[in-house]
């Protein structure tokens, strides 16, 4: 509990420290501080020298014995104080300013009073410098102004007892700014960072959305696509039916397009949902299982097309490779349905092989109505679409006509052993 507390105290303290830092950095009014105290500064030098003719200062009754002597100095305190409010803008130009300044106030013997614009300058211009190179170049001119200006003051011969004590403070500003542009700059690197990554973190998400919803088309066309086919069929079918076809091909024409419904508000509603990912009972992600078949092949043979399907080798339990068979399977039976010509006949192989790969081969004995490429152009979200997500599994996916013989799509589909795929929680409405 103690522990505790002191960690909460320290984080207090910090956070503080934070907060005090960041209005210190941003805030046009603590930018005024060090103007301000300067003013106040050449203000209460200059007056003391007025109403007490020098106060014990000898450079300063020296000042007094010339008319122009104060007016000069004024002026230079002015215009030290004038240069600090543009410090922030142009650090090292200012810098320099105010060290000629500096030199010129030496000339009066009164460099004190110019001592403390400088410092600020020393400060301003090693903590917010470009580079380097230029922290150094401003600290290096500084301490050359500092010997030079107390060289003129003190001529011919330089007094080390000032020398010293100025010497320190700019020194001691010196380590300070140094130490606040290290701390300026781990921040900076620490934001960079943190900004590469919101922006890696929001392409992330750019692209699973677009994924999510190529992958939400892709299945709207071979369902919705599949059954609108097979309704298609069936209504071209009841031509010259007797009553008791027409009364079966009516009910499943009501199926159909029921299930394509169905399929089409479950689409938009994955298109608009934030979810990006269904869950199921058992937490994993919607998967089409082996049996799925058996629906397409029977809307086959509705419309009075023998539909078979023949296995061999044993079904492995892998949910991704059973959903990816499924879908290639369905989408070549719905290409057959809906470009073929004169069709009897569609046979479905599924060969399960020892390695746990799948052999998946779909044939019909019809006469392609298109083009020999044109079945291989499309929208993307038929085999044209589903020949990149086998290959991104290691697999291989082929399609064409064999003589003007039918139409032959052939698969090969490694084993995936479908891993658990976390899902993001999210409102079903």
């Amino acid at each position: 509990m103690t522990a505790k507390t002191g960690n909460d105290k320290r984080h207090a303290v910090t956070g503080l420290i934070g907060h005090v830092a960041a209005f210190w950095r941003s805030s046009p009014v603590a930018r005024m501080v060090a103007p301000i105290l300067c003013l106040c500064y050449d203000v209460m030098m200059l007056t003391r020298i007025v109403f007490t003719h020098g106060g014990g200062d000898s450079a300063a009754m020296k000042l007094l014995e010339h008319q122009w002597g104060i007016p000069v100095l004024a002026i230079l305190c002015a215009l030290s104080v004038v240069a600090l409010l543009f410090r922030i803008r142009m650090p090292f130009a200012i810098l320099c300013a105010i060290c000629g300044l500096y030199l010129c106030a030496c000339l009066l013997q009164a460099e004190p009073y110019l001592m403390l614009p400088l410092l600020f300058a020393v400060y301003t211009s090693t903590a917010l410098a470009a580079t380097a190179e230029r922290a150094i170049a401003g600290m290096v001119l500084s301490g050359l102004s500092i010997v030079c200006g107390l060289w003129i003051a003190t001529f011919p011969a330089l007094q080390t007892d000032i020398l010293l004590p100025e010497s320190l403070l700019a020194s001691m500003t010196a380590i300070l700014a140094l130490w606040s542009r290290n701390i300026s700059q781990r921040r900076k690197g620490a934001a960079l960072v943190e900004a590469q990554q919101q922006r890696s973190l929001e392409l992330e998400q750019e692209r699973d959305e677009e994924r999510r919803r190529a992958d939400v088309a892709a299945e709207l066309h071979d369902s919705v696509g599949h059954n609108l086919t097979a309704i298609i069929a069936l209504t071209e079918g009841l031509e010259g039916l007797t009553q008791e076809p027409v009364e079966g091909a009516i009910k499943s024409i009501n199926n159909l397009a029921r299930q394509s419904l169905g399929d089409t508000r479950e689409a938009v509603r994955k298109l608009s949902s934030p979810v990006t990912l269904r869950k199921t009972k058992t937490g994993t992600v919607e998967l089409c299982s082996w049996n799925d078949i058996n629906p397409i092949l029977q809307h086959a043979r509705d419309i009075g097309i023998a539909a078979i399907l023949t296995e061999t080798g044993r079904r492995p339990d892998d949910l991704a490779q059973a959903d990816l068979c499924f879908r290639v399977s369905r989408e070549a039976v719905t290409n057959t349905m809906r470009h073929g010509k004169n069709i009897t006949r569609i046979v479905v192989s599924w060969d399960h092989l020892d390695n746990g790969e799948l052999h998946i081969t779909v044939r019909d004995d019809g006469k392609p109505t298109l083009n020999k490429d044109n079945r291989a152009k499309g929208t993307g979200f038929g085999l044209a679409g589903l020949v990149t997500e086998v290959t991104r599994v290691g697999g291989h996916l082929h399609y064409g006509s064999s003589s003007g013989q039918g139409w032959t799509v052939s698969a090969i589909i490694p084993q995936q052993k479908c891993p658990y795929i976390p899902v993001q929680e999210g409102n079903d409405d």
